[in-house]
């Protein structure tokens, strides 16, 4: 059997680009885990009796959720009964969808079989004017420093959860509106 020629040169590389490939590993997971230990303390700061978000921190790193589940309505919303709502992080470890490895995704995501939910956020979102709930955001991770880096994953996390929030508290006063 031949060998290719690309797989010649990385083998004729191999040590210096598994040295690569660790350091790259290494910059990913710590911007991963100081963005989720953040995201997440703002969370709990955040969090009420009726939504509460969990972490999640896939081990080995590419993949952070932030995750919302409830097996009842919220008070003051009967329309949707169970509940299930994601903010995710994904770098290239983890995605084949961002535009470059150098790039990770932040976005919102719910399961297709909570379609009330998802229907009913899209409905409510759209009737506030604001920007797609569910819209994937892309971040350059390796031209930026650091903890600029961290910082913008944050930032943009926390926005789509205050959006999430607004959606919400959106479909709770037009629910008591009707009942009124």
């Amino acid at each position: 059997m031949e060998i290719s020629e690309s797989s010649k040169l990385y083998l004729e590389n191999y040590n210096v680009l598994e040295q690569a490939r660790t350091e790259a590993h290494q910059y990913l997971e710590r911007i991963i885990n100081q963005m989720a230990d953040e995201v997440d303390e703002y969370l709990k700061e955040k969090a009420n009796g009726v939504i509460h978000f969990s972490k999640y921190v896939q081990k080995g790193g590419g993949l952070a959720q932030f995750y919302f589940e409830r097996k009842e309505p919220i008070p003051g919303l009967t329309s949707v009964d169970k509940w299930r709502f994601y903010l995710e992080y994904r770098d290239a470890m983890r995605s084949e969808y961002v535009s470059s490895p150098t790039r990770c995704e932040v976005y919102c995501m719910a399961p297709k079989n909570h379609s009330r939910q998802n229907s009913e956020l899209i409905r409510m979102n759209k009737k506030l004017g604001l920007p797609d709930l569910f819209r994937q955001i892309e971040i350059e991770l390796l031209y930026i420093p650091e903890d600029v880096a961290v910082t913008t994953i944050k930032q943009q996390i926390i926005a789509l959860y205050e959006q999430f929030i607004k959606v919400v508290e959106g479909l709770i006063e037009e629910t008591e509106k009707r009942s009124n």
